[in-house]
């Protein structure tokens, strides 16, 4: 993919689906910061660490998931915890900070229709995406690849089976 595509992609332009759109422009390109998103960066050791974390905070704080299931270590609990602070009611949510995770404890965690967010460079996470996508419920999801630290799989039945590549 061409880095035009990528830059173009990761200002939301090209994007059909309003459920990615929504999300790279309300939580991945707001340039606003949160109510506790600073105080969930600083809990990080890096700033690549603390970049994602930021990004992580705001995913939770605009789709205000129903539950959320924190694969990884203690850090990324308190993320959680920072941003679950909403009212919840949408889809389950899995936040895969771990190289240790089983697919199939992922994809129960997640439930039919949720979302995994996997917390790690996109090379490292290429295998653990087509294994959760090949294993998912309907065989299909909506993945979104962030080019740096994060991916976002989407299981829900009613977005298109795609992958989107976009820089935030």
């Amino acid at each position: 993919m061409s880095l035009y595509t990528d830059w173009r992609h990761g200002r939301g332009f090209g994007v059909h689906s309003p459920w990615a759109y929504a999300l790279i422009t309300e939580a991945l390109r707001n340039p606003c910061t949160y109510y506790n998103e600073q105080t969930a960066r600083r809990l990080m050791g890096s700033r690549a660490e603390a970049r994602a974390a930021g990004a992580v905070f705001r995913i939770i704080a605009r789709e205000r998931p129903s539950r959320v299931t924190v694969m990884g270590p203690q850090e990324w609990h308190s993320v959680a915890a920072l941003a679950g602070s909403l009212t919840p009611g949408g889809q389950r949510m899995v936040l895969v900070a771990d190289d240790r995770s089983d697919v199939a404890e992922i994809l129960s965690a997640a439930g039919d229709g949720g979302i995994v967010v996997i917390v790690r460079p996109a090379c490292h996470a290429d295998a653990l995406v087509r294994e959760i996508v090949a294993k998912a419920p309907r065989g299909r999801a909506f993945v979104l690849d962030t080019l740096r630290t994060l991916v976002i799989v989407n299981l829900r039945p009613d977005l298109p089976d795609q992958y989107l590549r976009a820089r935030f």
